[in-house]
């Protein structure tokens, strides 16, 4: 049996939409144990910097638990992003600072999110537009997040 799915979007004031097929066989691994989306801000700040280098260690460190998502290739509708966030566990989203992009293109995507850590307000990392990442920082936050996430369930 194969699924239609169609996600439609505004762009440049035209909607479009956008169809992917999704098999049996692409049915049939979504049986499989599912992951928790990692979504990260990679913005052009030391936050955006650490959110990002969090979410990956994460990925890197647990990769059976846990899979990074292409922020980009989410907000022009790419199939495969979609399809990852649709069949994940749970969505946790690492945001560099208060502005929260990441969270808004899930929810503009229609998604939200289980868990929302952000670098400014829950550790204390003083935003400047340079795109560094202090090795202790991100580890520490590493630790935290996946802590959160184990209490999720």
């Amino acid at each position: 049996m194969k699924r239609l799915i169609y996600f439609t979007y505004v762009s440049n004031n035209v909607e479009m939409v956008t169809e992917f097929t999704m098999a049996d066989q692409e049915e049939d691994s979504m049986s499989e144990e599912k992951k928790t989306a990692i979504v990260s801000c990679s913005g052009a700040s030391n936050t955006g910097t650490t959110a990002d280098r969090v979410a990956r260690k994460l990925c890197i460190d647990q990769p059976e638990k846990n899979d990074l998502l292409c922020l980009a290739a989410f907000a022009i509708k790419k199939a495969p992003s979609i399809k990852k966030l649709q069949e994940a566990d749970k969505i946790v989203v690492i945001e560099g600072c208060p502005s929260r992009c990441a969270s808004e293109i899930l929810r503009q995507g229609g998604f939200s999110s289980n868990l929302v850590v952000e670098m400014v307000a829950d550790y204390g990392i003083k935003k400047v537009m340079t795109p560094e990442c202090e090795e202790k920082e991100m580890e520490r936050i590493s630790k935290d997040v996946e802590e959160k996430v184990k209490r999720l369930g």
